[in-house]
């Protein structure tokens, strides 16, 4: 996985969100560069509950053989809601979150790093 800070997001015709990375991505694991390999949809639920749909490059590495997804700082790997939304419903008790309290009190040990 590489989460990547300075991206462009575009909203294409079909109405998915390609992300744009500038930077030549370099692998996590070895600091070799990544080249491009293909790319997957990936949902992401804000904290209204709309799922956007969003392009998510797949890179390897040829020198250690791995393959990351470039995702941009807006996703938490591994869950279906964005940063924000999850920061909104853990920090701000007046944000609406259609979600379950048990929910959010992981939410809150994950963001606290004690998960």
């Amino acid at each position: 996985m590489l989460i990547i800070e300075q991206y462009f997001l575009y909203r294409s015709s079909t109405h998915v969100i390609h992300i744009t990375n500038d930077n030549e991505p370099q692998c996590p694991a070895c600091g070799n560069p990544l080249r491009f390999i293909g790319t997957y949809r990936r949902k992401l639920r804000d904290s209204e509950y709309r799922d956007d749909t969003f392009i998510v490059r797949k890179l390897r590495c040829d020198a250690c053989k791995s393959i990351h997804a470039e995702l941009p700082s807006l996703f938490i790997p591994y869950k279906q809601y964005s940063r924000k939304g999850m920061e909104d419903a853990v920090y701000n008790p007046n944000t609406s979150f259609s979600g379950e309290e048990s929910t959010i009190r992981r939410w809150r040990a994950f963001l606290s790093g004690h998960y």
